[in-house]
């Protein structure tokens, strides 16, 4: 393990439910300092609900009609999804889903780093962090699994135009790109987990191929410039502090991650994976010792959990060690579904576990 005088990296995720970005990053920056090499923006206000935002942009897509609200989970605030359809006569190659609102959001909220940075509230050579859906998932969510395979192409071609709206607006050396792959993960690790969500959609699920998943993720990751970082962050949903599916191991996630590494023609900065609180056994790290990690890449493990604190992560950095001696940091999913009140006493554990 480091010694004490260095200790590791901390990676967040996306989701920071603050009231402002301005406040995320005076807060993050003031709290982890440089061991954060990139700072989101935090998802605040309408975003923190991850993709959720997107089915409002989608009702206003001409060629698409809405077939049913889906639930897609409870809680205080239950929320749903809209699914939508094909018009009748509308062929997917007239779909233009482009702009998405990714691109403008990260414009406001860079300039809102570059003067919280200058102002010496975030450490000099921070980058700044956009989260991005990958189109698998945006089409999976908000479609109807019958139009699936003709329309993720077009989301895909939209998607690499919003990307490229954002890096001409931002500094490469400024920016950091990260591809959340949350629907690709869960099928994975058993395509039962869509039958929550209707018989069409366990359907699509049982035959999408991970090949076929991490190829696209490959795609998206090579739109990136080199210039640019760009990370992935394997997920199992957080929509209500629980993930939908629980992984059974590390496996499908490294197997995942060696498909886009194996793909790609470019370097992946960063890969972060999730640890649930109740894994501190042998068993669940076991499966790293097949990941091979480019010199470069590094790895953040979600051992960041408030319900068990510095102990409870001690105890999967312990686990985790025996595998993968060099690791960051991270909580398992974004922060976004965290009471904000308890957010600095997150941010503090992020510190002081990354000092174990």
């Amino acid at each position: 393990m480091p010694a004490a005088s260095s200790p590791r990296p901390v990676h967040f995720v996306g989701s920071v439910p603050l009231a402002s970005a301005q406040q995320v990053f005076e807060t993050v920056g003031s709290i982890v300092g440089p061991l954060a090499k990139r700072i989101p923006d935090g998802e605040t206000g309408f975003r923190l609900t991850w993709i959720g935002f997107q089915g409002r942009h989608l009702r206003g897509v001409a060629g698409l009609e809405l077939l049913q609200d889906i639930p897609v989970f409870g809680g205080p605030v239950p929320q749903s999804f809209p699914q939508f359809g094909l018009k009748p006569g509308v062929k997917p190659e007239q779909l233009n889903f482009h702009p998405l609102g990714y691109a403008a959001m990260a414009r406001e909220s860079y300039a809102v780093f570059r003067a919280e940075r200058a102002a010496g509230h975030i450490p000099p050579g921070t980058r700044f962090q956009v989260s991005l859906p990958t189109p698998t998932v945006v089409v999976m969510a908000f479609m109807h699994p019958k139009h699936f395979d003709e329309v993720l192409p077009i989301y895909e071609r939209d998607l690499k135009r919003e990307l490229a709206d954002i890096v001409e607006s931002i500094p490469a050396a400024d920016l950091a790109i990260q591809w959340d792959i949350a629907g690709e993960t869960e099928i994975a690790e058993s395509p039962e987990w869509a039958a929550r969500f209707g018989a069409e959609l366990l359907a699509l699920a049982r035959r999408m191929k991970r090949e076929d998943m991490m190829a696209t993720v490959a795609r998206m990751v090579d739109a990136v410039p080199p210039a640019v970082e760009v990370g992935l962050h394997y997920c199992y949903g957080d929509p209500e502090g629980q993930h939908l599916v629980q992984p059974r191991d590390t496996s499908v996630m490294v197997d995942l991650a060696q498909r886009v590494l194996a793909a790609v023609h470019r370097p992946i900065n960063w890969i972060h994976m999730p640890v649930p609180i109740d894994r501190s056994d042998d068993a669940y790290f076991a499966p790293l010792s097949n990941l091979s990690l480019p010199q470069g890449t590094e790895l953040f493990l979600g051992v960041v959990h408030l319900g068990d604190g510095v102990e409870g992560a001690r105890a999967r950095v312990r686990a985790a060690s025996k595998v993968v001696p060099h690791f960051g940091v991270a909580c398992e999913c974004g922060l976004g579904r965290r009471p904000p009140e308890r957010i600095p006493e997150l941010l503090r554990l992020h510190r002081d576990i990354a000092g174990l």
